[in-house]
């Protein structure tokens, strides 16, 4: 601690070694103890169990990514059936409107098929209307 009170240490430290040259080596050093390593098979069961974790995990993702998907696919689906379902609707209320006995007559006059007297008027039975006789 006088050499750096006194100056710098790096000026010390080669005055001292330029002084004594061949003693490099202080034989009253104590080795260090060296650090505690693992052995090669530690490491192998270390690495195993990485890679184990990796692989458990990629198959967790992959399921998860398979769920993802197929719940698309079944969101799709809906909405193709609902569009199906009020496209019948739709086709329904048309083959009713089509099929009413009403227009059938009025159709049956427009094409030639009867007079307009021939034919009596439609009467309605239990909700549903009905021609009565036939033009010949």
């Amino acid at each position: 601690m006088s050499a750096y009170i006194h100056g710098s240490l790096a000026l010390d430290e080669r005055r001292s070694q330029s002084a004594d040259p061949g003693n490099k080596r202080k034989p009253d050093a104590k080795k260090e103890p060296r650090a505690k390593t693992i052995s090669g098979a530690e490491k192998l069961a270390w690495i195993g169990l990485v890679f184990f974790v990796c692989g458990v995990a990629g198959i967790y993702q992959f399921r998860e990514a398979s769920k993802y998907e197929m719940n698309a696919e079944i969101v799709k689906m809906e909405r193709e059936i609902r569009a199906l379902e009020d496209e019948s609707a739709k086709l329904k209320n048309e083959v009713a409107r089509l099929g009413s006995p009403e227009r059938l007559i009025e159709m049956g006059i427009q094409l030639g098929l009867a007079e307009q007297g021939s034919v009596p008027a439609a009467q309605a039975t239990n909700g549903t209307a009905v021609a009565l006789g036939a033009a010949e």
